[in-house]
C-alpha cells in the first residue's frame, strides 16, 4: 500500500533539504557560502525553488543548518528567501540532502521542500512508524508504504518477508537514497524536522 502526499495529509510548506547529491539543476547561493552541489528542482519545483532561481532581481538567501542523522547520511537545513524590499516575497522552507552509499560510486541528492510540505511530511512520519510496528513478526513478499512530497522527497518503509527498514529519497525511483532504522531513525527525522518547523515558525528580530 503507497501513501502519497496527496491522500495523507494536507501539504505544508517546508523545505527540507537532502544533502549530498550531483544531480543536474540549479546552484544555490547563501549568504555565508554557496553549497558544493547543485539543486535538482525540475520537474517537481516548490515556491522556495523558484524564489531561488529568480532572475532579475536581488535574492537574499540564508539557510541554517538543523544537523544530520544516521551518520549525517541525511542531513537537513531551515532556508529563507526574501527579495530585499519586498517583506511579502518571503519564502521559508527547508533543504534535505541525502548522501548515498549504496552504489559503487558515492552519489548524493538534494530537495527543496516548502515548509507546508515539510508540516505534511512531519505528520505522516508518525503514521508510517505505527504501519511499520504493526507489520512486525508478519510475513510478506513484498510491501512498501511512502509518503511522497511534491518535490519528490520520499520517507517511508519496504517489508520482504520478516525484515523490514525504512528508507528516505530524494527524487524518483533509483534516486539517491538512504535505508535507515524504521524506529529510531525516522524518530530522529521527525524530530529535525520539528525543529526546523519551529525554528522558521518564530517571530523575525526586531528591525527585520
Amino acid at each position: 500500500m503507497r501513501v502519497s502526499a496527496r491522500q495523507a495529509l494536507s501539504v505544508g510548506t517546508l523545505l527540507v533539504t537532502l544533502c549530498c547529491h550531483s544531480v543536474q539543476a540549479q546552484q544555490v547561493t547563501t549568504a555565508a557560502a554557496k553549497p558544493a552541489v547543485a539543486i535538482d528542482t525540475s520537474p517537481y519545483t516548490t515556491k522556495l525553488a523558484e524564489a531561488i532561481d529568480q532572475r532579475g532581481a536581488v535574492v537574499d538567501y540564508q539557510s541554517h543548518d538543523l544537523g544530520g542523522m544516521h551518520n549525517d547520511d541525511v542531513t537537513l537545513s531551515a532556508v529563507t528567501v526574501q527579495i530585499p524590499g519586498q517583506k511579502a516575497q518571503t519564502i521559508k522552507g527547508f533543504m534535505l540532502s541525502i548522501h548515498d552509499l549504496h552504489n559503487e560510486e558515492t552519489t548524493n541528492g538534494s530537495r527543496y521542500l516548502d515548509l507546508d510540505e515539510a508540516v505534511s511530511l512531519s505528520k505522516a512520519i508518525p503514521v508510517i512508524i505505527d504501519s511499520a510496528k504493526k507489520s512486525q513478526g508478519k510475513e510478506v513478499s513484498y510491501r512498501e508504504l511512502s509518503f511522497t512530497t511534491n518535490a519528490m522527497v520520499t520517507v517511508g518503509f519496504r517489508q520482504n518477508g520478516k525484515d523490514i527498514r525504512a528508507f528516505a529519497r530524494v527524487g524518483p525511483s533509483g534516486s539517491p537514497h538512504c535505508d535507515m532504522n524504521t524506529d529510531s531513525d525516522l524518530l530522529s527525522l521527525n524530530s529535525l524536522l520539528d525543529k526546523g518547523i519551529q525554528y522558521l515558525n518564530q517571530p523575525p528580530p526586531q528591525g527585520q
